[in-house]
């Protein structure tokens, strides 16, 4: 071997080549073990981070935001109650039907019981009352307090108490509804009654329908009479209306105030409009001193009448019903043709002098005249003409300009 060879042989044993160099012990990663909840909240607030990872902070507030959103609406569900409120409601059905004859102001008692079952949780006991018998004005109900305690609930007018008289709108279904108190233990009401009584007041004019009916039916027949009296240009006396009619209305009034009802001045209004109309027919053909009675008179104590009667629904509907005119016009008289027509004559002539009433009268019941007859009759009854002046002016009573 050579010198050199030896010599480099020596020098690669004193020389040696670094690979890689040791590095110092890696940190451990920074984790603490938490319980399962926070785990649990830690992963739905910051998915992207370790849930045990020390110094945890929530970088971003909308998954934050959601959860206390989503706590505070638990907190509400929970303090309404609405979780823990029973669902179940007993439901029992009662006929109110009574039989009338005539308007009577009654009070009838409808008394029921719920049997109440030894298992389930209830909301509230319901009675529905059926066929209520038809009432003018208000129906007036009184809910006896009963034995358990209970919660009141009805369509009235104010707030529905035990044993307190409510004013409900006329109807043929009433729901009185019994409702559990907050705070009323699971078994509510057995632990009061398993035959649990409610007993409910109804109080009413009952049975006026029927008398409405039956008092406009015959006042229709009396004006009917009316109507028929001026067709033949009669000079009876007014009779009408006649005293059967009058006690109807006035047992009517009677029996409708003990209920609180107003009934008597819409009836006395049609009284005296019927009156009126019959009495302004007799002095017209009165057979001594014939004279033309006031139409406006007679339009306003008709249109009095109408307005009374719309005032109640049941009075203006029974008045429909039977063919009551609304008014003595001649467009709206209905069955009172003749008497409207009357009437709108004498609204022509209104305007004639004192003087010439009479005459005008008499021309008045020569243009109404029914038949060929009575025509001749009451052209023979006229006053002579005396001059150019006096025809001009009988002239211009039948054809006005």
């Amino acid at each position: 071997m050579s010198e050199a060879a030896a010599a480099d042989r020596k020098s690669s044993r004193r020389r040696s080549i670094a690979v890689a160099t040791a590095a110092g012990e890696a940190p451990e990663e920074e984790l603490s073990r938490v319980g399962w909840p926070l785990t649990v909240l830690r992963l739905a607030l910051a998915p992207e981070l370790h849930p045990w990872r020390r110094g945890f902070r929530v970088r971003r507030r909308g998954p934050l935001l959601a959860v206390l959103a989503a706590l505070l609406l638990l907190l509400l569900f929970a303090a309404s109650g609405c979780s823990s409120t029973p669902q179940l409601s007993l439901i029992q059905r009662a006929s109110a039907a009574m039989q009338t004859e005539g308007a009577r102001c009654d009070t009838m008692l409808v008394s029921q019981e719920f049997q109440v079952s030894p298992q389930g949780e209830l909301s509230d006991l319901r009675l529905t009352l059926h066929d209520l018998p038809e009432v003018v004005g208000p129906l007036r109900v009184l809910v006896r307090r009963p034995r358990f305690p209970a919660r009141l609930e009805l369509d009235a007018e104010g707030a529905p108490e035990f044993d307190k008289v409510l004013d409900v709108p006329a109807r043929r279904q009433l729901t009185v509804v019994l409702r559990r108190g907050r705070g009323a233990s699971d078994d509510w009401p057995r632990q009061t009654c398993s035959a649990c009584r409610v007993d409910v007041e109804l109080t009413g004019l009952f049975g006026a329908r029927e008398a409405l009916r039956a008092f406009f039916t015959r006042a229709m027949l009396e004006a009917g009479a009316v109507e028929g009296a001026f067709a033949r240009q009669s000079a009876e006396r007014a009779e009408r209306p006649t005293q059967p009619l009058r006690a109807m209305a006035d047992a009517l009034s009677a029996e409708a105030t003990r209920c609180h009802v107003q009934l008597a001045p819409a009836l006395s209004a049609v009284l005296s409009a019927l009156a009126q109309l019959d009495g302004a027919r007799a002095r017209f053909y009165a057979r001594q001193a014939q004279e033309v009675p006031d139409a406006a008179a007679l339009l306003r104590a008709w249109d009095s009448a109408t307005s009374s009667l719309e005032a109640m629904p049941a009075l203006q509907s029974e008045a429909r019903a039977a063919g009551w005119p609304a008014s003595l016009k001649p467009r709206s008289a209905g069955r009172l043709r003749q008497a409207a027509a009357h009437l709108d004559l004498w609204s022509q002539i209104a305007s004639v002098g004192a003087d010439d009433k009479p005459a005008a009268a008499r021309w008045a019941a020569l243009a109404l005249a029914p038949d060929p007859a009575a025509l001749e009759a009451r052209a023979a009854a006229l006053p002579p003409i005396r001059d150019l002046a006096d025809a001009e002016a009988r002239l211009a009573w039948v054809d006005p300009p």
